[in-house]
């Protein structure tokens, strides 16, 4: 088992941000003595389709706003800073099996718990950046993807010695390293930011970087920061302070990162020792694997049902684990294949659709009907009842062989008796 980071692709539309929010984790590592050359880098993308020979432990620091399949069991994620729509996606992400789940907005939060899922409101992991000293002569002023209402609004004498800059990149592929130059530019020179974005706005905050966040409408995803700076919109751009101050929150950033730390440790205690030995005796080159209970059937079906598109007829005795497995074989091999009774002596329900039976489905029983046997627990009955009935066409699915032959020998004795 290891530790993993995201990788963030986008290559139609890239925002730096993204990747700033994958190297907060990135330092998350390092503030816990993880070596990060240690740590497996996947795409978003493969926390769905990751089938490789060691589990991962995947901090999520990003908005999943798509809809998605199901998390791959190989994947044991860990919800740091999580925001969605809707609880479309609670299911795929496996949010009841790994909470809790940390939310980036209130609005998480509330869908999370509306889900009876553990949560807490936990912000984006970007603000526990470390803040920046000794910036020297950091004297320039950014103005980062802001409104025209905004941009009427700003003083004079800062716009017009402001360097104007975008965090959304269109129409070719921009790695992390571009993303990061950007944001170190940032480090090494502004005064002050002003922006619309969150991820500008957040890594401002913690390095310590004066900065103003407004917007035309707030997003429910900023709404997190409002306690601890102003969030403007165009009803409140008259209301700007045009000289904010930096915000001390390093006492807040200890404990997110306290938090965050301890909860990936406790995930790798909980799991490393079961997933450990799975990872010795998992073995996925085996493929060719014929299920118990199967292997009589399809051998069977082989030397009878020579026609992939043949109309044979069947039934299935007893709904078992075994019966679900034949019934999928023959559905995916012999689609035309029509499964016309299901017995089932003890119980009575429905199995895909039919309503199980007793023995009389078998009485007068056509000879194109070939009847699986599913459980041997059955064996005994389903062999004395062919031979009392004259049925030929049938096929034991468990101990065919010497068990068929014993009890064919204790229904003897007991018709001799």
């Amino acid at each position: 088992m290891k530790f993993a980071n995201l990788i963030t692709k986008g290559d139609k539309v890239k925002n730096y941000g993204d990747d700033m929010q994958v190297h907060a984790i990135k330092l998350l590592y390092e503030y816990m003595g993880i070596n990060y050359s240690d740590v497996v880098r996947i795409t978003i993308n493969e926390l769905f389709t990751y089938d490789g020979e060691e589990y991962l432990i995947v901090p999520i620091n990003l908005p999943f706003l798509g809809r998605y399949p199901a998390i791959s069991p190989k994947i044991i994620p860990v919800y740091l800073g999580i925001s969605v729509l809707n609880s479309s996606v609670a299911d795929s992400l496996k949010w009841k099996e790994y909470e809790p789940i940390g939310c980036r907005d209130q609005h998480t939060l509330e869908v999370a718990r509306e889900c009876g899922v553990q949560a807490y409101l936990n912000g984006c992991m970007t603000i526990t950046l470390p803040k920046l000293v000794n910036r020297g002569k950091a004297d320039k002023v950014y103005i980062i993807d802001v409104c025209d209402e905004l941009l009427d609004k700003i003083p004079k004498e800062l716009k017009e010695s402001a360097i104007y800059k975008t965090q959304q990149v269109w129409g070719r592929i921009v790695t992390e390293e571009e993303s990061l130059a950007a944001y170190a530019e940032y480090q090494r020179e502004a005064r002050l930011v002003i922006t619309s974005r969150l991820h500008c706005a957040v890594p401002c905050l913690a390095w310590g970087i004066p900065v103003i966040l407004a917007m035309k409408s707030i997003s429910h995803r900023m709404m997190w920061l409002h306690r601890l700076m102003p969030i403007y919109d165009e009803k409140s751009f008259d209301k700007i302070d045009w000289n904010p101050q930096p915000i001390d929150i390093e006492e807040l950033k200890k404990l997110i990162k306290e938090n965050a730390a301890r909860r990936l440790r406790d995930t790798w205690d909980k799991y490393y020792s079961q997933y450990r030995i799975s990872e010795i005796y998992e073995d996925s080159s085996i493929k060719d694997v014929v299920l118990d209970g199967l292997k009589e059937p399809i051998e069977y079906m082989r030397c009878n049902w020579t026609m992939k598109e043949g109309r044979y007829k069947y039934i299935i005795w007893c709904v078992v684990q075994t019966a679900d497995n034949l019934y999928k074989y023959i559905t995916e091999e012999y689609r035309n294949a029509e499964l016309i009774g299901v017995i089932d002596v003890y119980k009575a329900t429905d199995f895909h659709g039919i309503p199980t039976g007793n023995l009389e489905l078998l009485e007068n029983l056509d000879d194109d009907v070939t009847v699986f046997v599913a459980t041997a627990a059955a064996n005994l009955m389903a062999i004395q009842t062919f031979q009392r009935l004259g049925i030929k066409n049938y096929v034991i699915c468990w101990n065919n062989g010497k068990y068929a032959d014993e009890a064919a020998k204790r229904i003897e004795l007991i018709e001799e008796r």
